[in-house]
């Protein structure tokens, strides 16, 4: 069989590494094979990768791909801060059709949880910050409840698909952890914390938040340890900040009304809470229930574009 060249972007966010390829030059039925190969080394590798596609109804249409249990995701906020700095700083915006007008330009995105929509202000081709509207992806975190539990012991939340916790909560239990550089120990902790989690729900998912409010200059500090059978940390996260936000709702640790204004500590070493990058995040909070939230990360980057022959 002939063999063909596929476009690839590569970028990250605060340390989650992105792949996206353009999916009309893949045979059909070949998508999400590809986009499966790509994140293993040595291929070119990273957390998540996204097909992109001309959509119908909306500007783009993704299909994501997580790289700890290979499924496809709903929505993955940071392959949409990276999609939005490739739509000015590469050939994505003309390859899909899109104009791009400075200093600001507005994208709707097609994903698994609805449509998202993407303000990307830029100058002179570069991209000065992305905010990402991820009032979809509450919705469906709502949708698929939020609920109590205990995992590893330790009181922590479902969101959805994710599991959030609080690190006070898991010092209760075990005193002696340490978040600032997370060793063996911890590892062993919130391995079996995912295991039991995914016992509960009935499946795996790479889906983990861990947070603490004990930053001295922000909101609190973030960290994403998605898939610990691999030994595989996020060091940022957007649908896991999302959720952070929920759960801090959701454990009345914000408590009051109205437009609502984080900012995280994130991004940097994976073993440790928190990072020299910051994570925005705000939310409209209306009778303790998240009705809107947007994202952006102050560290987005495109490192690498090429192509793969597949």
């Amino acid at each position: 069989m002939e063999k063909k060249r596929v476009d690839f972007i590569k970028g990250h966010m605060g340390g989650n590494e992105i792949v996206l390829l353009y999916a009309d030059q893949m045979p059909e039925g070949q998508g999400i094979p590809v986009a499966a190969s790509v994140l293993a080394k040595p291929s070119i590798g990273g957390h998540n990768s996204g097909l992109v596609y001309q959509s119908e109804i909306a500007d783009i249409k993704l299909e994501i791909l997580d790289a700890t249990s290979y499924e496809l995701l709903g929505m993955c906020g940071g392959l949409t801060q990276v999609l939005g700095k490739a739509i000015v700083e590469t050939d994505l915006a003309s390859h899909v059709g899109l104009t791009i007008e400075e200093p600001e330009t507005n994208v709707v995105l097609e994903t698994g949880v609805g449509p998202v929509r993407l303000r990307i202000l830029h100058q002179d081709g570069k991209v000065e910050r992305v905010f990402t509207d991820m009032t979809a992806f509450v919705e469906a975190c709502y949708a698929l409840g939020i609920e109590r539990l205990k995992v590893a012991g330790i009181d922590a939340l479902k969101v959805g698909t994710f599991l959030v916790m609080n690190g006070d909560a898991a010092k209760q239990v075990y005193p002696d952890m340490r978040f600032e550089q997370m060793d063996e120990k911890e590892f062993r902790i919130f391995q079996e914390a995912q295991h039991e989690f995914h016992r509960y729900i009935g499946r795996e998912t790479s889906c983990f938040s861990l947070y603490d409010l004990y930053s001295k200059s922000h909101s609190g500090r973030l960290v994403f340890p998605h898939g610990l059978d691999q030994r595989y940390y996020e060091p940022s996260c957007g649908t896991g900040t999302v959720a952070v936000g929920i759960a801090m709702v959701e454990n009345g640790e914000i408590d009051e009304n109205g437009d609502i204004s984080l900012l995280f500590e994130t991004g940097g070493d994976i073993f440790s809470l928190g990072g020299p990058d910051t994570m925005e995040l705000r939310l409209v909070v209306q009778d303790r229930k998240v009705t809107q939230a947007y994202i952006s990360h102050s560290l987005v980057e495109i490192v690498a574009t090429g192509k793969l022959w597949i």
